[in-house]
């Protein structure tokens, strides 16, 4: 009995490394679907119709140029750098200024981008791409994109804030204009005292 079972535990054994792997082929499969290219729009979704996700996505963007972010993640508790002029905060969404204004470029007009606000607060330091934050105050007023009420098919009335805060009563009223099939923050009117 012991001989057949280790005859048989062969015969197994043998089988098992006769058998063939099916062959893997070093060629990706083909499909009839188009191949994907990242396109500029891809990495930066546009916005294509005023719902209120797309709303709320410019009404965001438009926050953070207000507040002097511009969209650029960092970790503000911990600078980079320090000098006697300024505390540099490493970017880590952007790698540089142009990759930066091509973003916001996506859902805010041009006309309401400062360029000298955008190079006085960012710089390229040690080959990172930085934010800069001097003497100056920042995020003094701004908007809370969360409260939003359209007012016309391409108006929105929003909540002001000053330091984050709420102010009763004041509101900013925020244009947008569609070109090309895309939706962009085109128009700002601040409560009177803030233009």
């Amino acid at each position: 009995m012991k001989k057949l079972m280790t005859i048989a535990a062969v015969c197994l054994l043998a089988l098992s490394a006769c058998a063939k792997k099916p062959e893997e082929t070093a060629e990706p499969q083909t499909t009839d679907a188009e191949p994907t290219v990242e396109t500029e729009t891809a990495k930066y979704p546009p916005v294509t119709t005023l719902d209120d996700e797309g709303v709320k996505t410019l009404l965001k963007v438009y926050a953070s140029v207000m507040d002097e972010t511009f969209g650029a993640e960092c970790d503000w508790n911990t600078p980079y750098k320090e000098d006697d002029v300024a505390r540099y905060y490493e970017v880590k969404n952007f790698a540089d200024a142009d990759e930066l204004k091509e973003y916001l470029a996506v859902y805010v007009d041009e006309k309401l981008l400062e360029e000298s606000s955008l190079l006085n607060d960012f710089q390229m330091v040690d080959d990172k791409f930085c934010a800069i934050r001097g003497g100056k105050g920042y995020g003094y007023y701004g908007i809370d994109p969360d409260s939003y009420e359209m007012t016309g098919d391409d108006q929105a009335k929003v909540q002001f804030t000053l330091m984050q805060e709420p102010q009763e009563g004041s509101f900013a009223m925020i244009g947008f204009k569609e070109a090309d099939g895309t939706w962009k923050v085109a128009s700002v009117e601040l409560p009177e005292g803030f233009n």
